[in-house]
């Protein structure tokens, strides 16, 4: 079982085996309970008693301070500790010196260099760039591999007699359609009109200029 001890005036102990609290009044009359759990032998009481007050207690606070690391647990000051540590575990021996090396690197030359560069900024800039933007938003994901297309298309067209061929045969079988689906009347009248078209004469200037000019009918 937990004991308390006092002393008397004359400094020798007074053993009080059965004494678990102890409660001190000060002057104004303020109560303070201090107490032991006799089966643990931790300090768990501790209320206060204002003079005409309600008591207040804090026995649960008190515990938790006299727990073995309960202090560090309860102020979080390991963790705090730990968090301070890695970061000033980072900081150079001689931080000022390193300072004083970074501005004399930096210096007025460098600073100058990146204000000419800075200076070059427009203030329209972001509404540059949102224009741009839009543009190329329309751009193919791959620009240069359409690009190869069209250039690979276009030698076919300047090279190749037979992509007019072929352009003809569209044209032809588009033209045959559209008289189809004109009807019988729309054929017709289309019919009278080309023959009236082919029947005129037509008039060809001679490449030779020793050549007469002629009338074809």
């Amino acid at each position: 079982m937990a004991s308390l001890t006092f002393k008397d005036n004359s400094g020798g102990n007074v053993p009080s085996p059965n004494i678990k609290s102890i409660i001190y009044e000060d002057a104004a009359q303020n109560k303070y309970t201090f107490g032991v759990d006799n089966a643990t032998n931790v300090f768990n009481t501790f209320k206060y008693e204002p003079n005409g007050a309600a008591e207040i207690d804090y026995s649960a606070t008190a515990t938790k301070f006299m727990t073995g690391g309960a202090i560090a647990t309860l102020l979080g000051i390991g963790t705090n500790v730990d968090a301070i540590k890695t970061k000033t575990d980072s900081i150079p021996a001689d931080l000022s010196a390193d300072l004083v090396t970074i501005k004399t690197q930096v210096g007025t030359d460098l600073i100058s260099g990146i204000k000419a560069k800075t200076d070059k900024i427009t203030d329209t800039l972001g509404a540059d760039v949102t224009a741009i933007k839009a543009k190329t938003d329309k751009m193919p994901a791959d620009l240069n591999a359409e690009l190869i297309k069209l250039t690979t298309i276009g030698n076919a067209i300047n090279g190749n007699g037979n992509v007019t061929e072929a352009a003809k045969a569209v044209l032809e079988s588009s033209f045959k359609k559209a008289i189809k689906e004109a009807g019988e009347d729309g054929s017709e009248w289309l019919k009278n009109e080309i023959k009236e078209i082919v029947s005129q004469p037509s008039f060809e200037i001679p490449t030779d200029s020793s050549s007469p000019l002629s009338w074809d009918w």
